[in-house]
């Protein structure tokens, strides 16, 4: 996992290196550009089976690894090679390992645009542009792990990343 947060006060408007003065300061003064990078591999999860196949009392089992799981080109509608995984045998546990299976990586970029303005001795205004999600990057939520589920099985059927947003705000702090 990997989180920064980058905050920049752009250098234009009255008492800074470019555009000190004129209306151009005024335009183009008190902004503040921010970013917010998350970054994260996929999460490990287990194939299971929703029966006592073993007969040990227990409702969750793991089924068989009988091949290769991992896909070149996984998509959600086959996120791994569900022929990779069988049936245990009656009386026998599952070979498949514990989080031997991932989910889709996380890369999110959020980004803002303030300016501060100063309207009176104990009042300033801020105006916000937020933009969440700017890239509208999809993160795909955890396939079907159930092996007794052959059509769920596989299949991611939702994410775990919202769509872009984009607001606007204007605060008055006093």
């Amino acid at each position: 996992m990997f989180s920064a947060a980058v905050m920049y006060d752009l250098p234009f408007g009255r008492g800074r290196q470019w555009l000190s003065s004129g209306p151009a300061s005024k335009i183009f003064g008190n902004w503040q550009v921010n970013t917010i990078v998350q970054l994260r591999s996929g999460q490990p999860f287990s194939p299971t089976m929703d029966t006592d196949v073993a007969n040990i009392g227990s409702a969750t089992t793991r089924p068989n690894l009988a091949g290769d799981p991992k896909l070149d080109n996984p998509r959600p509608s086959l996120w791994f090679n569900k022929a990779a995984f069988a049936a245990p045998p009656a009386f026998t546990y599952g070979s498949a390992g514990r989080n031997i299976l991932r989910t889709d990586a996380l890369s999110n970029f959020d980004f803002s645009l303030f300016r501060e303005d100063k309207l009176h001795e104990r009042l300033t205004s801020q105006f916000r542009v937020e933009t969440f999600n700017i890239f509208n990057h999809p993160t795909f939520g955890t396939p079907g792990s159930n092996f007794v589920d052959q059509v769920r099985f596989g299949v991611v059927s939702g994410t775990v990343s919202r769509a872009r947003q984009i607001q606007l705000a204007l605060k008055l702090i006093f």
